[in-house]
């Protein structure tokens, strides 16, 4: 029998991968090339895989992926109190970039966000240059309205 056991909590757990479509190696992959045994845990949670505890008793399926969701849940909710690297950090280390939802689609939204809100913050540089050329244009040509004017007479 293919058996992988996972300490998690103190506890041990052993997962079953035989017959079960590699639910495990599924596992693994869902939840990133550097998850946690917790975190690998609640993805093969999530697939249905069979767990069994240290004594060998079935663990109920569901428990380790819904609180790994509300782990989740926290996490994303709490984007909004990150900063600015702490978003990026969640952006660079990103390795399912096209799921919709996702936590990289998550932060890039939060941090596009942001830049979009500064960009209205900044009050409107005031093109004292422009005016100025524009004055200085104005009397060069009352000067000369002037001048011909006189020179008329």
């Amino acid at each position: 029998m293919n058996e992988i056991n996972l300490n998690v909590g103190g506890k041990a757990y052993r997962l079953t991968n035989q017959n079960n479509g590699n639910k495990y190696d599924r596992a693994k992959a869902d939840a990133g090339s550097s998850a946690t045994p917790e975190k690998i845990l609640a993805h093969y949670d999530k697939h249905a895989g069979y767990i069994q505890d240290e004594n060998g008793n079935k663990v109920n399926n569901g428990a380790f992926w819904e609180a790994e969701k509300v782990r989740l849940a926290n996490e994303i909710n709490n984007l909004e109190n990150k900063s600015d690297e702490d978003l990026e950090v969640i952006i660079r280390r990103a390795e399912n970039t096209n799921v919709p939802s996702s936590l990289f689609q998550r932060a890039k939204i939060e941090l596009e966000l942001r830049d979009r809100k500064r960009r209205q913050e900044k009050p409107k540089s005031d093109k004292w240059w422009e005016k100025t050329w524009v004055q200085i244009i104005m009397v060069l040509g009352a000067i000369a309205g002037i001048i011909g004017l006189v020179a008329l007479f």
